[in-house]
């Protein structure tokens, strides 16, 4: 979580905190303030590098985790962070149909 929280922007990332129970939200938002602009591949690599995983094991452990968090949060807020992400996180959230 920490490391999609380092990709978004700020406001962003505040927003989707919202939405989520304290614990988890504080991952999204403790990270920095200037939002990375990294594509799938470059955010599939950064958590593998953070969980020290391969990087097949760390797409399937971002998919678990976003799709869950694209389960959680509302229409309107996955709509929102949909769109402010490139076209490929739309998979990694649970929507390929969105790809």
């Amino acid at each position: 979580m920490s490391t999609f929280g380092d990709r978004l922007q700020p406001a962003v990332a505040d927003h989707l905190a919202h939405q989520l129970p304290l614990r988890i939200g504080r991952f999204v938002t403790r990270v920095g303030n200037t939002g990375r602009s990294w594509g799938v591949h470059e955010f599939v690599h950064q958590v593998a590098r953070a969980a020290a995983d391969d990087e097949d094991t760390a797409h399937r452990h971002a998919e678990v985790v976003l799709t869950t968090l694209a389960d959680t949060v509302s229409g309107g807020e996955l709509n929102k962070l949909l769109s402010q992400l490139p076209v490929g996180y739309a998979a990694l959230l649970g929507h390929p149909e969105l790809t």
